[in-house]
């Protein structure tokens, strides 16, 4: 089984998602790992780390920060699609939407 999402609906939940991560305390956990903050460390490529570690070192404002992280979360999420539709074909697909 397939669930299956409208594009719109799915950018605006990924927003919405992002936006309450904000509100949790995202900045803080990012915060406590720069000491730690490594580019090969599998951690500095989660969705959204780089983009608020960014901000964080003063090189971007929260704004910017926020729309490229969604703008990653929406990428991540094209290439699932992408993915289910290749490899998926057979599979019994629901629109949940």
């Amino acid at each position: 089984v397939l669930l299956d999402i409208p594009k719109t609906e799915l950018d605006f939940k990924i927003t919405k998602r992002f936006d309450q991560m904000l509100e949790l305390g995202v900045l803080n956990e990012v915060k406590a790992m720069e000491p730690h903050w490594d580019l090969k460390q599998n951690f500095t490529k989660a969705i959204g780390a780089p983009q608020l570690m960014s901000y964080l070192k003063k090189e971007t404002d929260l704004t910017v920060a926020r729309e490229n992280s969604i703008i990653a979360s929406r990428q991540y999420a094209k290439r699932q699609r992408t993915f289910f539709k290749k490899h998926m074909k057979n599979w019994n697909v629901y629109n949940i939407g």
